[in-house]
């Protein structure tokens, strides 16, 4: 957040989760220069994470929400913003799509449920061996080692409601510093 971007680009988050169905099935080479962009935009593959679905930025840190992998990812960031590795922070969830980041904390919607992850981006860090630019370590406790687990969750909510037929929740926090999450959707296609 404090380094300047470089040139607009579009970040693409693209969906391989091996053995993955065929409708899911990304190929290794991606045709990416067939794609059409306005003058001065760019697209590359930034990475490959199993199923991804919602994205958010922490500190130097991305996190990615899956959908049918159950899965959520933590990418590292240098200081040119690329990831360094792409570690899973949780797995086994039930629709985790949504992801939002805020006060140095993670919040993930599996379905009925809503958990928070402290600390993460210092356990995410930690993994790589290399300190994060601009990521001052919480006062409380020491650095979690380069092999330590995942830290985990804080159950922030678990009477959302349980369908999961439009049941993934994406997620966000407004400028009140309120937490927004959806229930449902009107319709399979909506205008």
């Amino acid at each position: 957040p404090d380094a300047p971007l470089a040139a607009p680009r579009a970040v693409v988050a693209l969906s391989v989760a091996p053995p993955a169905p065929a409708a899911l099935a990304v190929p290794d080479d991606l045709p990416l220069g067939e794609l059409r962009l306005p003058p001065g935009f760019t697209v590359e593959l930034y990475a490959r994470v199993p199923n991804a679905r919602q994205m958010a930025l922490g500190t130097r840190t991305l996190f990615v929400g899956s959908l049918r992998a159950g899965m959520v990812h933590a990418l590292p960031l240098d200081d040119t913003l690329r990831p360094l590795r792409v570690l899973r922070l949780a797995e086994g969830l039930s629709l985790p799509a949504g992801v939002a980041f805020h006060e140095g904390a993670l919040y993930v919607s599996a379905v009925s449920r809503l958990l928070r992850y402290d600390r993460v981006e210092e356990w995410a860090h930690a993994r790589t061996g290399i300190a994060p630019y601009g990521l001052v370590p919480a006062s409380s406790g020491p650095t979690p080692p380069t092999s330590s687990p995942a830290p985990s969750p804080v159950t922030v909510r678990a009477d959302l409601p349980s369908a999961t037929h439009h049941g993934a929740k994406v997620l966000g926090f407004g400028p009140d510093g309120l937490l927004y999450v959806p229930v449902g959707a009107p319709c399979n296609a909506c205008r």
